[in-house]
């Protein structure tokens, strides 16, 4: 629900953005992160086991880039590889 939030802010706001719409576009993204972390969290542990079928599968690898993505723009400028990013997850 919030990657695509984050997605139209990024979009909008462009190249020029401020570092306070900077840390709130990077905020959107880690709540999207973590809801996206939560719902994968009962979708993958069950009590016989680890479900890892194709989707379940997909969705950890787009949660984990998606992470990787917000945790890299903590200390660098790479925020606009969102564009592309963050709506796949979704």
């Amino acid at each position: 629900m919030l990657y695509p939030d984050c997605y139209c802010v990024r979009l909008l706001r462009g190249a020029d953005s401020l570092p306070a719409a900077r840390v709130g576009i990077i905020t959107l993204g880690l709540g999207a992160v973590i809801l996206h972390a939560t719902l994968l969290n009962h979708s993958i542990l069950t009590p016989s086991g680890l479900n890892l079928g194709f989707f379940n599968a997909a969705s950890l690898i787009g949660w984990l880039m998606a992470l990787l993505l917000l945790l890299a723009a903590i200390k660098q400028p790479v925020e606009n590889l969102g564009i592309v990013l963050l709506p796949l997850p979704r």
